[in-house]
């Protein structure tokens, strides 16, 4: 069996506690993810943590998410994510119940969206 190595965000634990500023504009999980197909949620997903991955080691989950946003849209964004996983495109870790998940590029994370 094989494990994917994840590294802890460069962002310090203080000012992962300070307040997100809003984004404008309709991002990921900033609507009713119900109705959208699953593939467009994987490549979502992929495009929202693809830039910060470039400049850092690991990307936390609650910065892709909106400051206010709805129970149903974090569910299906942890889905979505827990699907990445899944396929090996991203790696999870997370230190303690309740704390920060961090995503890492996974063994695949390379691969053409078709594989997911």
């Amino acid at each position: 069996m094989s494990y994917c190595v994840v590294f802890r965000s460069p962002v310090p634990r203080s000012v992962s506690k300070l307040k997100d500023i809003p984004e404008e504009g309709e991002g990921l999980l900033e609507r009713d993810a119900e109705d959208i197909p699953l593939a467009d949620l994987l490549a979502e997903l992929l495009d929202a943590v693809t830039e910060p991955l470039e400049d850092h080691e690991g990307v936390l989950f609650h910065s892709l998410l909106p400051p206010l946003a709805q129970r149903s849209s974090v569910t299906h964004s942890f889905w979505t994510l827990l699907e990445m996983v899944t396929a090996r495109r991203l790696c999870v870790q997370q230190d303690e119940p309740y704390g920060d998940i961090i995503i890492s590029p996974g063994p695949n994370y390379e691969d053409g969206n078709e594989s997911v």
